[in-house]
């Protein structure tokens, strides 16, 4: 009879679940400033996102 084993998996697996690549350095409420001065218009996304030191894949995500 063979031993029961555990799950298979590697502690040098990232486990992005948990992982800091999900979490943002702003606030809920700093994002939706961030947003609704992007749809003021009042300046390019681009220059909002450089201002702001966000990328603009972010932006949109």
């Amino acid at each position: 009879m063979k031993p029961i084993q555990g799950p298979t998996f590697s502690f040098r697996t990232p486990c992005y679940r948990h992982s800091s690549l999900n979490t943002t350095p702003y606030s809920a409420e700093e994002e939706t400033f961030i947003v609704l001065d992007g749809l003021r218009g009042e300046e390019s996304i681009a220059e909002l996102c450089r201002k702001e030191g966000l990328p603009q894949g972010i932006y949109y995500k």
